[in-house]
Order: structure tokens, then C-alpha cells, then sequence
């Protein structure tokens, strides 16, 4: 039998009467009850612990950004003490090897390696040990290293990777088929919760923004939502330093961990539109189904 509150939260939805509570509940109980669903338990999750996440797939995606970032760093600063190349890797090679081979393409790898994303992590590791580590913390590739493994060394090393956590689309779709599963939302009521999803996925912007993400080795990134300058669209963003660390002219690169696509103008209500910088406010969903200041 469907939960009576859950399913009168839903009702309620749908006969229009949006309040952004009753989403709150929603994925409160969806989060423990979404076979494996990892978006929908991820929001939830936000919801429950907004303060701060160390785990969860928001938290290895922004973990594997900073890693990315740290190797590839150099790069971007005048001067940088690495060159790229198989003598001298910076001192993160291992962990951003592993990174990025979660995270690249899989087109990407087949075409630079002849290998599938699966094969080439499961090559990984073996080439891993058989980096050597340099006097000053860089590392090299040794000549016990394979064909296979030189390749796919040289393909991750050759890209700095960006991809949203998930998309809104899949997040929508995986918070209706957890409701669905649960006696929540009926077949015939699908068309009529499609009304839905902006809000549902403005939300998770609202869930997440302003939320720290705590690395293993102390390291703070701060999520925060803003519209998007080059395209119509609304994202949670984190950045990670490239240059300048800790100074005031500090240059970071940024990660658009979520994205919901529309206008701005007629996503968010004009008082948020307003605010130069939403770090200094707090969100949620207004009656309008719009993004607003709390």
C-alpha cells in the first residue's frame, strides 16, 4: 500500500497547489527506496545533510575535478614546473589517471587507445605501479611500460575532462520511476506530473547551492548556483584553482555539475535575477514553479 502522506503530497502536486515542502518530503522518503536510482538518492541526500557532503557521486565528481585540475595546472601557469610528458607527470598522476578514465568519453578512449572504457581500467592499475617516482615528486613512465599502456597514459593525459554528475533529464526520469514504483504516481497521472519537472529540477539546484563538498584531504569546494553566461540555462558550479592558489587574484577553472536549460528570465523569479552574486543568498522553489531568494 502507498504511503497515505507521501501520496497526498503527490495529489496535491498535481491538482497544482505547488509547495516546495511537499518536494521535500518526497525525496526524503524516495532517497532510501530508489533501487540503486543514484540521482534521486543524491538529492536526497542534499536535502538531509545540505551543510556539508563528503560521498556521493556530486562528491567523487568534484573530487575527480580538482584532481583534473591539480594536473593539469601547470599547463595554464607561465613558468609551470612540469612539462608534459612521460619524464617528468606531476605528483597527482596516479590519482588523476584514475580519475580521468572515469570520467572521459568512452568514444574518446576507443578511438586514441583501440580500448573500451571497461579494458582500460582494468589496464589501469598495473601501469600505475609501473610509474617511478622522480626525486622531486613528479613521476616517469619506465620502459617496463606496454604498447597498451603507453596509450593509454598518452589518451588521459591529453584531455581535460568535463561532464555534468547527471543530466536533469535522468534525474526527473529516476525521481518519477521511483514514485512509480512505489504507488506514489499512477500511470494515468504521468502526463499530468510531467508539469513537474522544471520545478523538480530547480529543486535540486536549490538543494545543492551553498552546500560544501568536503575532499579527503581537507579541501573545501563550495557549490553554488548561478545562470549561465554563454547559454540559456541555470547550473551548479564549482571551481577549482588553477593558478594563485589562496591569493586574492586566484584563478580558478569551473565545473558545471548540474544544469537545468531554459531562460533564465523564465526559470528564476526577477528579485534572484536581481542578485549579482547568488553565493550570498539562499534559494528554493516559489509557488511559481520559478528559482527565488529565500
Amino acid at each position: 500500500m502507498p504511503d497515505p502522506k507521501s501520496r497526498a503530497r503527490v495529489e496535491r502536486l498535481l491538482r497544482g497547489d505547488f509547495r516546495p515542502d511537499d518536494l521535500t518530503s518526497l525525496f526524503l522518503y524516495a532517497r532510501d527506496r530508489c533501487d540503486g536510482r543514484e540521482p534521486v538518492q543524491e538529492i536526497g541526500d542534499f536535502v538531509a545533510h545540505h551543510n556539508e557532503r563528503t560521498k556521493g557521486i556530486v562528491s567523487r565528481s568534484a573530487h575527480d575535478w580538482f584532481t583534473i585540475v591539480r594536473f593539469m595546472a601547470p599547463r595554464f601557469a607561465e613558468g609551470g614546473p612540469y612539462a608534459l610528458n612521460g619524464e617528468r607527470l606531476p605528483p597527482n598522476t596516479p590519482e588523476f589517471l584514475g580519475a580521468t578514465v572515469r570520467r572521459l568519453d568512452n568514444k574518446i578512449i576507443k578511438r586514441d587507445t583501440g580500448l573500451s572504457r571497461l579494458e582500460a581500467q582494468r589496464a589501469l592499475p598495473d601501469a600505475i605501479k609501473k610509474l617511478e617516482k622522480n626525486p622531486d615528486g613528479s613521476y616517469r613512465v619506465t620502459p617496463a611500460f606496454t604498447r597498451k599502456e603507453i596509450a593509454i597514459v598518452q589518451c588521459l593525459c591529453s584531455y581535460l575532462t568535463v561532464r555534468p554528475v547527471f543530466e536533469s533529464n535522468r534525474l526527473f526520469e529516476d525521481f518519477v520511476a521511483t514514485l512509480k514504483s512505489h504507488g506514489l504516481v499512477q500511470k494515468t497521472e504521468l502526463r499530468d506530473f510531467a508539469r513537474l519537472k522544471t520545478a523538480v529540477e530547480l529543486y535540486a539546484v536549490s538543494a545543492m547551492h551553498n552546500c560544501d563538498v568536503r575532499l579527503p584531504d581537507g579541501t573545501r569546494m563550495k557549490l553554488e548556483a548561478s545562470p549561465r553566461v554563454n547559454e540559456p540555462a541555470v547550473s551548479v558550479m564549482t571551481s577549482a584553482p588553477i593558478r594563485n592558489e589562496g591569493q586574492p587574484n586566484e584563478v580558478g577553472a569551473v565545473f558545471d555539475l548540474f544544469t537545468v536549460p531554459g531562460d533564465p528570465s523564465l526559470l528564476c523569479e526577477p528579485e534572484l535575477l536581481a542578485v549579482p552574486d547568488w553565493a550570498a543568498v539562499e534559494l528554493e522553489v516559489k509557488a511559481s514553479m520559478r528559482l527565488g531568494r529565500i
